[in-house]
């Protein structure tokens, strides 16, 4: 795959359009996790390349193809991270009290 240079502001710019996890990118030395690879990068380090003439961004650690939809602020998916406060804008998942769980 063939990567597209762009400048700081573009790159920043890309990554705030195609924020669907909640990332809320504010800079490039802001880190992110994912889920592909289940490490953290930098948003200076995601790789941008063109696809039908749209700029796409894919993870920065090295031979990971994770996209931003694979991306989170915090690594939720974690055995750590297992059992978590839902947000209330969420309610309550299947009458948990706002609690998510891996088991059933």
């Amino acid at each position: 795959m063939k990567y597209e240079w762009v400048t700081e502001e573009q790159k920043l710019k890309l990554l705030q359009e195609q924020d669907i996890m909640g990332v809320e990118w504010t800079n490039l030395e802001q880190k992110a996790w994912c889920l592909h690879c289940n490490r953290q990068f930098a948003g200076k380090d995601a790789r941008v390349y063109r696809h039908r003439g749209d700029f796409l961004l894919e993870c920065g650690t090295p031979n990971c193809d994770g996209s931003p939809l694979d991306w989170a602020a915090e690594p939720w998916w974690r055995p750590s991270a297992a059992r978590q406060q839902v947000p209330p804008e969420l309610g309550d998942l299947q009458g948990r009290g706002g609690e998510r769980s891996c088991s059933k």
